[in-house]
């Protein structure tokens, strides 16, 4: 397809969203409230921190108690290791939260973008406008059949 085509396609898919604006902000802003709530897993992280604090102190502790007594070192450096072994485990899990906050951050704003952009339209588009393609749209699939143009959100519109 040419760059003109992708264009038109791109504008009969916006037109076709508009008609349903509202329908289409009211489960966006649904899906905002399901996929992107954070809440539970700030919570997680922030008992993660803690545990990974006392963990550190206990180790800590552990090396300092070796340091200024005469101990089975074969009985401290298992306990050293159990301890190590659990910062980390819980340090990658503490990670992957912050991650995983991040993505769901990214995608609220994204929607909320989306939403943003698709307020602001009323009536028929008739105008290509790149703050547009770029503010709406993730990818658009092509086939012989048909074409989909796939705004974010997940949202297909099939031309």
């Amino acid at each position: 397809m040419s760059e003109e085509e992708i264009k038109k396609l791109f504008l009969k898919a916006l037109n076709a969203l508009v008609e349903a604006k509202e329908e289409t902000i009211e489960n966006l802003q649904g899906l905002i409230e399901t996929v992107c709530h954070i809440d539970s897993l700030g919570a997680e992280q922030e008992r993660l921190k803690q545990e990974l604090r006392i963990i550190a102190e206990n180790l800590e502790n552990l090396i300092r108690e070796n340091e200024s007594m005469a101990l089975d070192q074969t009985e401290q450096a298992e306990k050293e290791e159990k301890l190590r072994t659990l910062y980390g485990e819980k340090h990658s899990r503490f990670l992957e939260l912050e991650s995983l906050i991040q993505e769901k951050k990214d995608t609220k704003e994204i929607l909320t973008n989306f939403i943003t952009k698709l307020e602001d339209l009323t009536g028929e588009q008739t105008e290509f406008r790149d703050e547009l393609w770029g503010g709406l749209v993730d990818h658009i699939r092509i086939d012989e059949k048909s074409s989909t143009v796939v705004f974010w959100g997940e949202i297909e519109i099939t031309i």
